[in-house]
């Protein structure tokens, strides 16, 4: 696996400012240079009682070393560890409360860089403790996130640059713990996003690996659309219910019984079904059944809001009305394989990886560059690395 090598980011502010967030409301040096969700995590550090020149980060001795989270995890840290040599890059596991669990790198020199400021384990890093970090941030805003360099708020993480991204329960779609990128801030980049996004997404697959319930033959299967699907995706059984992050803004837990009784009445042959949800929301439910040796076990589950009267449509834009170029034109098939390619997958690694050919990655791609009028796997590493930063 070829993974993004640092690069330097050309928005690290060029100068601290003394104070973050000035208590009177003024606003400080360099402070209109800083993104939104920097100023806002700043914001929230003052209202903690972080002191800026202070780092003292609280340790905690009796930590649970041998959960679930780090289980998955270990072997995805030890693979990777080795290709971390010579890079400067150190890689951090933390769990819901942001201690770290579990630290690799292979670089003597960043070592020595996060073992003088505690990011080993043991230590917490909450924004409640430090102030900005990527790992408390990410979890505070249960999103992935950048801090590089003077954007952290604690002085003395400033010569680091941090790239974190949530690690969730594949069964509720919460939070389970951070995994984390650490660099020199000098090396900090956009392209450390999607790494440490591959990262939590084999650490999350290796949570269901030795789970060979019908439970655990249901996850994988919610696992596998996931990686295909952006809208609202919810798996089913007679006894759980797992969903997506945009399906768990539509669904309670009282919405299982209404979604299993609708699909086993519904006919065969991906059924849908027009359901109104416990919140009154009504949505088009496309069930996908899932068997396990012949027995039906559950379905996933794709959802869509029915259209408003006068609205025109639905929330999922229909396929005659997608754009001819741009990302906005391409499939979710083809936005899976791009944003996968541009981790610096080759074809055969995203077919494994998604469940298809190589034949069908190189048509999805060959697709791809016409609809980004692009001719380069570089030129489209560059699009999706712009997208990720505007999304983030």
């Amino acid at each position: 696996m070829n993974h993004p090598r640092p690069i330097s980011p050309s928005f690290v502010p060029s100068e601290r400012p003394s104070s973050p967030v000035g208590a009177d409301g003024a606003d400080p040096v360099g402070r209109q240079n800083l993104p939104e969700a920097i100023l806002d995590s700043w914001q929230r550090s003052v209202d903690f009682g972080v002191q800026p020149d202070r780092l003292d980060p609280p340790y905690q001795p009796d930590l649970e070393l041998n959960g679930p989270l780090q289980r998955a995890a270990r072997p995805v840290l030890d693979d990777v560890a080795a290709d971390l040599a010579a890079t400067g890059v150190g890689v951090l596991l933390a769990n819901q409360r942001a201690e770290i669990l579990e630290r690799r790198a292979a670089d003597d020199k960043i070592l020595a860089h996060l073992d003088r400021v505690s990011l080993a384990p043991g230590y917490r890093f909450g924004e409640a403790d430090v102030g900005t970090n990527a790992i408390g941030t990410a979890l505070e805003l249960q999103e992935p996130s950048t801090v590089f360099g003077a954007q952290h708020f604690a002085q003395a993480l400033t010569h680091l640059s941090c790239a974190a991204v949530p690690v969730a329960d594949p069964r509720t779609g919460e939070a389970l713990g951070i995994v984390d990128a650490t660099c020199e801030a000098r090396h900090g980049s956009p392209l450390m996003v999607p790494f440490v996004r591959w990262l939590a997404r084999k650490i999350e697959e290796g949570l269901v690996d030795d789970d060979r319930s019908t439970d655990g033959i249901l996850l994988e299967h919610f696992l596998r659309a996931r990686k295909l699907t952006r809208g609202p995706l919810v798996s089913v059984s007679p006894n759980a219910m797992m969903t997506n992050r945009a399906a768990a803004q539509l669904v309670v837990d009282a919405d299982r019984e209404l979604l299993w009784d609708r699909f086993q009445a519904a006919p065969v042959n991906r059924p849908s079904s027009e359901i109104s949800l416990s919140s009154g929301v009504a949505v088009v439910a496309c069930f996908d059944p899932v068997s396990d040796g012949g027995e039906l076990i559950g379905a996933v589950v794709h959802l869509d809001r029915t259209p408003r009267p006068g609205d025109g449509g639905g929330s999922r834009p229909k396929h005659r009305d997608r754009p001819n170029f741009g990302w906005t034109s391409l499939t979710d098939a083809e936005r899976g394989v791009a944003e996968l390619v541009a981790r610096g997958m080759t074809n055969r690694e995203v077919a494994v990886e998604l469940f298809m050919s190589p034949h069908t990655v190189d048509s999805h791609l060959r697709h791809i560059y016409r609809k980004m009028q692009i001719t380069s796997r570089v030129q489209l590493a560059g699009l999706v690395v712009e997208r990720e930063m505007v999304l983030i």
